[in-house]
């Protein structure tokens, strides 16, 4: 999967332009931004917008605040969102999966470091602001290109609002979208690794639990949740992962563990995942609170939009409007 970050020295704020996400692949919505700016004006007055989060701050004053949480299929969607802004971000202190707080000892401003890619014990912490068709918009980015646990978002995302942080997001939240990380769960063995057999067999538990505390803890906020994407087997752009992928298609692949031919890393191993992921969502304690970008749906067959067979950036426009348009919680038959 794709990673940012590595070895480098950055300002402390820089801008995102057409690498993420370019713009003639996206050139019908670009003109269309008063679309979106109509959206948040309607969700900000309609009746039901507390429970959709994207009302007027506490302060009064009209603020969205909006948090992202996943690995490189959220963080494009983020950017794509600083790409609406025309804006900035600003690289916050790194948050340490080892010591569990800000790493302060690799930050500095102007001066950023890191290990060289991809690095397993580092979420990125970014943060732009900017206005949008005159409504003030706030974005958080927490996560990377790497395994990003489902399980720690309320963890982390609560620890944002303490120093160094302080940004106040139990008050501030307006939205938060958060993805499981599924692409990071899957392996075609021995060709790719299986990098956390566990907490794959274990993702009902681990989805039910981070879902149910985001949703205690931000009882006002919009909630809405990023499935994973579908597959391009074909295009995996990793040498014989193709050959791979298909081969557990035709049940000739050989693999270990509990379950492991489900959790292969092609569109029928992110299709399994979809399934169990949804069987969470629409229990009848998120069903309510949880709206879905149903990813996986918007970019199966859609093979003409993808480089490396797993991220789809020409369809980050659907992807944002999906989640802004949705004027009521999920909804499942």
């Amino acid at each position: 999967m794709a990673s940012s970050g590595g070895n480098s020295t950055a300002t402390p704020s820089r801008h995102v332009h057409s690498d993420t996400t370019p713009r003639g692949n996206n050139s019908a919505f670009w003109g269309d931004r008063d679309r979106l700016d109509q959206l948040l004006g309607r969700l900000q007055s309609e009746p039901e917008a507390p429970l959709l989060g994207l009302n007027s701050s506490s302060n009064g004053s009209d603020h969205h605040f909006i948090v992202f949480w996943g690995d490189s299929t959220v963080r494009f969607n983020f950017k794509f969102w600083v790409e609406l802004l025309n804006t900035e971000l600003t690289e916050l202190p790194d948050f340490s999966l080892t010591t569990m707080k800000a790493n302060l000892s690799s930050y500095s401003p102007g001066n950023m470091t890191r290990p060289a890619p991809p690095d397993q014990t580092h979420y990125f912490v970014w943060h732009p602001n900017g206005t949008l068709g005159g409504h003030q918009v706030t974005l958080l980015f927490v996560g990377g290109g790497i395994f990003v646990d489902i399980e720690l978002a309320p963890q982390v995302l609560k620890m944002m609002d303490s120093a160094p942080y302080n940004l106040d997001l139990e008050k501030k939240a307006t939205m938060v979208m958060v993805g499981s990380g599924g692409l990071h769960h899957l392996h075609l063995q021995p060709t790719k690794e299986w990098e956390n057999p566990d907490k794959w067999q274990h993702l009902e538990t681990r989805l039910h639990t981070s879902l149910a505390g985001l949703q205690t803890w931000l009882p006002k906020a919009t909630m809405m949740y990023f499935t994973i994407h579908s597959m391009c087997d074909d295009l995996l752009i990793e040498e014989g992962w193709p050959a791979a992928a298909n081969k557990y298609n035709s049940g000739k692949g050989k693999c270990e563990g509990v379950r492991c031919e489900e959790a292969t890393f092609n569109r029928k191993g992110a299709m399994h995942w979809y399934s169990r992921e949804m069987s969470v969502l629409r229990n009848k304690g998120h069903a309510d609170r949880w709206g879905v970008v149903d990813a996986f749906k918007m970019t199966d067959g859609q093979c003409w939009a993808t480089g490396d067979g797993r991220h789809f950036n020409p369809l980050l426009p659907q992807f944002t409007m999906a989640a802004m348009s949705q004027s009521m919680p999920l909804r499942v038959l």
